[in-house]
């Protein structure tokens, strides 16, 4: 797999979260805006509040005047906070803060005036025709259903209307976030909420009071005008809802884990230097990894850019994986130049321990050093023919050189190294040691039924465990599973003498009850090294 072709996926991966929310306007000065008119308001309102507390009716003469001056002061805050807070996007820092206190203030601001019979209605400009001058209470209850309007009716009606411009032209509907339309809707709800209280205030009131009719008018034409903002809203949110819908993804478990997998068998760096067979294993399904994190990437796109929890999850734990993939792609381009070296200085050393053996007479030397080395070299080997199939050829045919000639020198001190070969410690002590030996029994009467076994050993003093994700045919397959090596002795069936080593890999399987599978390391007719007999008499 070329490296080019991985950086390929990788940036259409990017791309998959590189997902931006509709444009809309920075919000950030209109919440100062509206904190600093609020503070204004405030201050004006707590010293109206003081100076009426325990009244029902406002101070006469110039304490009266100063009150309503104040509360006109306040009136000129509030209204313009109130048409800003209306265009206020949902969702955005300080937005829900900014809107109650706004909110709290108004409510102040209609409890002071109908003390002081104030409100700031427009001058008045004399009854029209049929119509007939208000008097008390009528006029201040008209005066106070009239804020109401202004600010609970007519601002977030034109607030609504000005969001629905904004939002019309986004090409891809579905981009819009769900909780924009949702605060939209709950924004009209109470809109029309509020537009009740006002019809319930002018229904009370004379039908020819002066400005009455005009007034219900123009209530008329902000419910059209919410109307129209709910006619885009509502269906557009349905749709939301229906499209980032949880039970639409029955496999979100599933896709979580398997990313989740993938991200952590290719953060193991461990593999580069303990366990070299399964990098070549992750190297060689890195482009099927690759896929299947671009394909759950593809099936939450929606729930990402709607930044639904399930779309963060999947977000972070796929923005993981690609760190991971990127961290190993880098490791096996380390690997591809630091191997050849490597290797090669681990094959010099078993030839020169080789040599040195056969000429002073060392056989224990090829029991110990000499197939150390290459079992190193063999371990680096395996992972450089398969990340460099244009150099790893050459160095394998180097290994396969020297392991013949190192055959020959040892065959050549065969009897001297059977005679000095000694059992491995028997280590192993655990609860399913027995178990383990019955498996590793029958796995070796497949290939030899009549076989004579004079001595078991276990040299591990544990399992050892591996979890991991596989691909295969077109499909993942998740494995946990624990390996221990079981050694069995088996009368060599050629010389009476002599006792042949033959290793069995136990295999518990623990997404199957833990069951057990026998995998010898030879097959009967193999041919064997003279590390791997003994002599009979070692086993009295």
């Amino acid at each position: 797999m070329s490296m080019s072709r991985c950086t390929g996926f990788a940036a259409l991966f990017a791309l998959l979260f590189a997902f931006a929310a509709p444009a809309l306007a920075d919000t950030q000065a209109d919440v100062d805006k509206i904190n600093g008119l609020l503070r204004r308001a405030e201050s004006n309102l707590q010293s109206v509040e003081q100076n009426l507390a325990g009244r029902t009716t406002p101070p006469k003469g110039s304490a009266g005047k100063l009150l309503a001056q104040r509360l006109k002061q306040a009136y000129g805050d509030l209204e313009p906070a109130g048409k800003l807070v209306a265009g206020l996007p949902a969702g955005e820092a300080g937005v829900a803060e900014a809107t109650e206190r706004y909110n709290t203030n108004v409510t102040l601001y209609q409890k002071l005036a109908a003390i002081m019979n104030g409100g700031q209605a427009p001058a008045d400009a004399g009854p029209k025709d049929g119509e007939v001058k208000l008097g008390y209470p009528h006029a201040d209850n008209f005066k106070n259903t009239q804020f109401t309007y202004k600010n609970k009716v007519v601002a977030p009606a034109n607030g609504l209307t000005k969001l629905h411009a904004e939002l019309l032209p986004v090409e891809d509907q579905m981009l819009i976030n769900h909780r924009v339309t949702a605060q939209a809707l709950a924004t009209i709800a109470e809109a029309r909420r509020q537009a009740g209280f006002v019809e319930e205030g002018l229904a009370k009131l004379p039908a020819n009071g002066q400005g009455v009719a005009g007034a219900k008018d123009a209530l008329a034409k902000s419910l059209e005008q919410i109307q129209g903002s709910e006619d885009y809203f509502a269906p557009l949110h349905e749709q939301l809802m229906a499209m980032i819908d949880p039970a639409k993804f029955p496999n979100f478990d599933a896709d979580r884990k398997r990313l989740s997998g993938l991200s952590g068998d290719y953060r193991q760096d461990w593999v580069f230097t303990d366990n070299r067979a399964r990098a070549a294993e992750l190297f060689t399904q890195r482009p099927a990894a690759q896929e299947e994190l671009i394909r759950i990437a593809k099936a939450y796109q929606r729930q990402m850019q709607q930044q639904t929890e399930m779309g963060k999850t999947i977000e972070s734990v796929g923005n993981g994986a690609l760190k991971s993939f990127q961290e190993f792609d880098a490791k096996i381009e380390e690997q591809k130049k630091l191997l050849p070296a490597s290797i090669r200085e681990d094959m010099a050393e078993a030839d020169k321990y080789a040599t040195e053996a056969v000429e002073n007479q060392k056989p224990m030397w090829f029991q110990g050093g000499i197939p150390q080395r290459m079992g190193w070299a063999e371990d680096k080997l395996a992972l450089l023919v398969v990340i460099d199939p244009e150099n790893g050829p050459a160095v394998q045919k180097e290994y396969d050189a020297l392991q013949a000639s190192l055959n020959q020198r040892a065959d050549s001190l065969k009897e001297l190294i059977i005679r000095e070969n000694q059992p491995p410690a028997d280590n192993f002590a655990g609860a399913d040691r027995d178990a383990a030996i019955e498996i590793a029994k029958s796995g070796w009467a497949v290939q030899q039924p009549d076989a004579e076994i004079l001595d078991i050993r276990i040299p591990s003093e544990a399992w050892s465990r591996e979890t991991k994700w596989t691909y295969s045919n077109g499909t993942w397959y998740f494995s946990d599973r624990s390996r221990l090596q079981v050694r069995l002795f088996v009368a060599d069936h050629e010389n009476p003498k002599q006792v042949i080593d033959r290793p069995v890999n136990v295999i518990k399987d623990h997404q199957k009850g833990d069951t057990m599978i026998g995998v010898p390391m030879r097959s009967f007719d193999e041919e064997l090294q003279p590390s791997e007999y003994l002599l009979k008499d070692k086993f009295k």
